[in-house]
């Protein structure tokens, strides 16, 4: 292929320049040419055709035809490219395309070969169009000829993918978005299995219990989102997510309940006694103190020589307290020991509804999936692990959908961009046309000039100001 107009990175082409399209064996097909080669999938945006011509020359003639040109390279870029390569006689039987690219580049080529065609409007229509070309933020240089204010919009780009554990810099494991923070909070979109879960029948324990843990962590969850992410919750599937872990949490409270009364009704039976023997120790120990000192006095009262006996049960005495002392100190000492294995338990979740009603509940609600079991493990608990695996759960479909709605809004833009070259190529031809078929006065009298100025304007190759303009020259009121 032959490039006879164009650009490079920004910079005008020195034509013509011959450029080769090749396949590599990885299977992707690439422009050579330039140095390094470019692959053309994702980097060439679109393949417009010019014109098929014969190896009988001239291709697209005229200042009109010119125009026609500008316009369909990128919209008004200006005749003179498109006058240039009208005046361009073409070699070998081929086609005339305009190619481009991602960067903003484009490319006139000719000498184009049917099966060149065939692999450039394939490519195109697989490319996702949302990467550039090497050094895309380049400028054209002041002194270029290319003068337009088309400007490339961005298409929306998929993110990395998401970690499979949350990093631990802040809170929630991301940073925050800004101007965000740990209370940051919004509201909860609008989507139907959100209202149809607020409005259950809450004449049931089973239901009002399900709603109040459920509306808190759905919106603790979309506020995770929010902070960190910029999004809300987009689908249904996180909406799923956060109420199946809720029943799961209920469920598995619902059976741990008895077993958690039942300990907890042990323990308390247990600190009463111990209670009971604090209280007989304390009681033993104050009389043995009061023991202890009727003997001191009785010491003090008696002879030297009668003082033996007394000291020796004053020191039995004290051997005695000083026992039940140490017995005291065990005994506290348990009783505080059980009263901390008890603080877990008494602050635990219990619910005094069965599993079984929270079971019946999830399958009317959800119909369509597998009903849960009734042996969960799942506390009812929610941290940043959880919100992360429920956030990765939908990220390829939620962004998948994402890039595609902005591309297809691009691709409309687009199309109507060239519905609108199209028709100003259009009305600059019907004008260059009829600026060359209005009659001259020579040899033709008025009559039959005024009929072929009317068939003009009949068959709409002027306009109706360009007729009457015509009109008066010709009948001399000018």
């Amino acid at each position: 292929m032959f490039i006879v107009e164009g650009t490079h990175h920004g910079k005008a082409i020195e034509t013509p320049k011959i450029v080769y399209l090749t396949e590599f064996t990885t299977g992707d097909h690439r422009v050579k040419g330039f140095g390094s080669s470019i692959v053309l999938k994702n980097n060439l945006v679109s393949v417009d055709v010019l014109s098929e011509d014969k190896a009988s020359g001239g291709g697209i003639q005229g200042a009109a035809s010119g125009a026609v040109l500008g316009f369909l390279v990128a919209g008004p870029l200006g005749t003179a490219i498109g006058a240039g390569l009208g005046s361009k006689k073409k070699g070998p039987d081929g086609t005339t395309l305009l190619l481009t690219w991602a960067n903003g580049d484009y490319w006139i080529v000719n000498n184009v070969q049917p099966k060149h065609m065939g692999i450039l409007k394939l490519v195109t229509n697989t490319s996702n169009h949302i990467q550039s070309l090497p050094n895309n933020n380049k400028k054209p240089p002041p002194d270029s000829n290319i003068k337009t204010k088309r400007k490339t919009k961005k298409s929306i780009e998929k993110p990395k993918k998401l970690p499979k554990n949350p990093p631990l810099k802040t809170e929630g494991g991301f940073k925050f978005v800004k101007k965000r923070s740990p209370l940051s909070k919004t509201s909860l979109p609008k989507l139907a299995l959100i209202e149809k879960l607020k409005d259950l029948d809450e004449s049931k324990e089973a239901t009002n219990l399900f709603q109040k843990s459920f509306n808190d962590e759905v919106q603790n969850y979309n506020n995770w989102k929010w902070r960190h992410f910029d999004l809300e919750i987009e689908t249904e599937k996180e909406v799923e997510a956060v109420a199946t872990r809720t029943f799961l949490g209920l469920i598995f409270h619902a059976n741990e309940t008895p077993k958690i009364n039942s300990k907890v009704s042990k323990l308390r039976s247990k600190l009463s006694n111990i209670q009971e023997t604090i209280n007989e120790i304390e009681a033993q120990i104050k009389e043995q103190k009061s023991v202890l000192e009727a003997k001191r006095k009785d010491l003090a009262d008696t002879s030297f020589f009668k003082r033996g006996p007394i000291k020796k049960e004053i020191q039995q005495a004290k051997v005695r307290l000083q026992r039940e002392q140490e017995t005291l100190d065990k005994t506290i000492e348990l009783f505080s020991k059980t009263r901390k294995e008890m603080e877990p338990l008494e602050q635990t979740v219990t619910i005094d509804v069965a599993s079984d009603e929270f079971i019946a509940l999830y399958s009317e609600v959800f119909p369509n999936l597998l009903k849960l079991k009734k042996t969960s493990k799942i506390k009812l608990n929610f941290d940043n692990q959880f919100y992360l695996d429920t956030y990765r759960n939908v990220f390829d479909e939620t962004w998948d959908k994402k890039v595609d709605v902005a591309l297809k809004k691009q691709k409309m833009a687009n199309d109507r961009e060239k519905e609108k070259q199209v028709a100003k190529s259009k009305s600059l031809t019907k004008v260059s046309s009829s600026e060359t078929k209005i009659p001259s006065n020579e040899g033709k009298s008025k009559k039959a000039q005024l009929n072929e100025l009317n068939e003009l304007l009949e068959e709409g190759l002027i306009s109706s100001d360009e007729y009457e303009s015509s009109r008066k020259v010709i009948l001399g009121l000018n």
